[in-house]
């Protein structure tokens, strides 16, 4: 009897979130990363060799990989950009790199981007390829920026005027480029946010089910449907005198709300959506620590200039 409460209990606690009114991301990085078009080939090749998107990884993050593309980041960093090397590599020299995909370095397996990448051709660019195009030319212009921050100075030669004029105009059009690209990422046609309307509660439970892996056991379930399904089922959990010829024993319906349970709770104990948290916070956590390397490294730099002038003069 209470076995079956439970489950009821738990099965109306589904049923009422599924019928919120509000959308809901339980996934919100990964409903992201699922949502990405197929990336082009050929702007991949591009994209890997780019000496800023090929070391930060971001050539993993645009098929889908954010997990590899923050390994494929720490190991440049402490192997000289040994990833990037790879990947240029593999890139240019594996046959059907759509089905295969790209392995890991110095290991024969991987499949990371598998099916992810699409050998469409250059001469046919889509909306969705266009968009990734705006995302390289930005990065361009923003890499531009930063290393030509690094050589300006003070002085008032036609070198210096024209290198600061210069640095001005590539983050005006960093800063523009990145708008567009960030509208362009988010027009209907790229779908990142998709947001699916229900025509009732069950078509909503189902999406529930589905972006959360939260699949219930449906052979057990129908168990304790049918004992439900009988008049004294329904009010007592089961047949009230032990007879019948559908008598399920308790252990039984304890099984099978065992199984209800633990498909109502998310199935597998280990939830790959905490992941995306993790892959968010150490993007927010890499931005200010980059930040604060370039801040020093340009700040070391320029004393050191101002220390060799002092002493010229």
């Amino acid at each position: 009897m209470d076995l079956v409460v439970y489950y009821l209990q738990y099965n109306n606690r589904a049923i009422m979130a599924s019928m919120n009114p509000l959308p809901m991301i339980a996934n919100p990085v990964g409903t992201i990363m699922n949502n990405l078009p197929p990336f082009p080939l050929w702007l991949f090749k591009l994209l890997s060799t780019f000496p800023v998107t090929g070391i930060l990884g971001v050539d993993h993050m645009a098929i889908g990989s954010p997990f590899t593309g923050f390994a494929k980041l720490f190991l440049n960093i402490f192997t000289l950009g040994s990833w990037y090397f790879y990947d240029i590599l593999q890139v240019y020299n594996t046959e059907n790199l759509r089905d295969k995909g790209l392995n890991i370095p110095f290991l024969e397996w991987g499949g990371i981007g598998a099916g992810r990448i699409d050998d469409t051709k250059s001469k046919e660019i889509t909306k969705s390829s266009k968009s990734w195009l705006y995302l390289l030319i930005t990065l361009l212009f923003g890499a531009a920026y930063y290393i030509t921050t690094f050589f300006i100075t003070k002085k008032t030669d036609t070198l210096s005027t024209a290198l600061r004029f210069a640095s001005s105009l590539f983050m005006f059009v960093f800063i523009g480029l990145a708008i567009f690209t960030a509208f362009s990422f988010s027009s209907p046609s790229m779908n990142l946010f998709r947001m699916p309307t229900f025509q009732n509660p069950n078509q909503a439970l189902s999406n529930l089910y589905t972006t959360t892996n939260m699949l219930p056991n449906r052979q057990s379930s129908s168990a304790v449907g049918r004992i439900l399904s009988t008049p004294t089922g329904s009010m007592y959990g089961g047949s009230m005198y032990g007879g019948g010829n559908d008598k399920i024993e308790l252990n039984d319906l304890r099984i099978a709300a065992a199984s209800i349970m633990e498909g109502q709770d998310g199935g597998a104990k280990e939830s790959k959506q905490s992941y995306d948290y993790i892959y968010l916070g150490t993007i927010l956590l890499l931005l200010p620590i980059a930040g604060f390397i370039s801040y020093t490294l340009r700040k070391k730099k320029m004393s050191k200039k101002n220390e060799v002038s002092n002493e010229s003069n």
